[in-house]
């Protein structure tokens, strides 16, 4: 190399960095991120309430008090 050549300057990393996004568009892949879609088991927040326990002691008394309020109007 000569003296009156200049020489060339080793590009700037952001300049490789450009040359490679130039390179690669446009993608042929999608994104990788789901949109708001999830897979596997659903979560127990997403699961039906489970009934009360004390439901059957609940219809009892329901029944009782309307066996009372019979016997009381017609007894």
């Amino acid at each position: 190399m000569s003296a009156a050549e200049p020489r060339q300057a080793e590009p700037a990393p952001d300049d490789k960095v450009d040359e490679a996004i130039e390179e690669s568009f446009p993608a042929s892949d999608p994104p990788a991120y789901p949109a708001g879609v999830t897979s596997g088991a659903p979560s127990h927040e997403a699961a039906a309430p489970e009934p009360k326990r004390n439901a059957p002691v609940v219809a009892v008394i329901a029944v009782a008090v309307v066996i009372v309020l019979l016997w009381a109007l017609f007894g």
